[in-house]
């Protein structure tokens, strides 16, 4: 009849375990409550810092919500006075697709 040892040795090391947790939690709590600078406690600059970071990741989340999109520096909106073809071009070799001609800066540096 070993399982009675064994359960008593079970419930004995849950205490055990019981009484070392409420010692860390104790000695967490006093670190919690030392005083840091003026009236603050570490646990208010813990709740400061944590509502600090969570504006600041509130703050880039609306910031990639709400970006405008830019236009691709590189490329122009026009429309061709030759054929009258509209579209996307390139500023730097711009020319149209239907009838070849240079348009927009490209037009412009001839």
């Amino acid at each position: 009849m070993g399982g009675g040892k064994n359960r008593l040795r079970a419930w004995q090391g849950l205490r055990i375990c019981e009484q070392m947790g409420t010692e860390t939690l104790n000695e967490l709590r006093a670190v919690m409550d030392t005083i840091v600078f003026g009236q603050y406690s570490v646990q208010d600059l813990l709740v400061g810092a944590g509502f600090v970071l969570g504006v600041l990741i509130l703050l880039v989340i609306l910031k990639k919500i709400f970006k405008k999109k830019e236009e691709y520096r590189h490329i122009q909106l026009v429309e061709c006075s030759g054929c009258g073809w509209q579209g996307r071009v390139s500023r730097y070799a711009g020319r149209c697709p239907e009838c070849n001609t240079p348009l927009g800066d490209q037009k412009a540096q001839v």
